[in-house]
């Protein structure tokens, strides 16, 4: 519900900008956000059950998805 809700406040504020030229440049910035304001994951490593090319792949999906970094936790008993 909330995001339907910030989703309809986001089409208004996009429509309710005065010239053409200010709701592109609004527009663009949702479509393509700025490095610091796209999210991060927590990345949470267990028992150090992680290898090479697991972090590999890990780290391209990540990158393929356009997250801006993570948060690495590590639990090694």
């Amino acid at each position: 519900m909330k995001r339907i809700v910030l989703y309809i406040a986001a089409v208004l504020l996009i429509f309710s900008c005065g010239s053409g030229k200010e709701r592109m440049e609004l527009e663009a910035g949702f479509m393509n956000p700025p490095h610091e304001s796209r999210p991060m994951a927590l990345w949470h490593w267990m028992n150090g059950n992680v290898t090479k090319g697991g972090i590999k792949k890990d780290l391209g999906w990540m990158h393929d998805i356009g997250l801006s970094g993570f948060y690495l936790k590590n639990n090694i008993t």
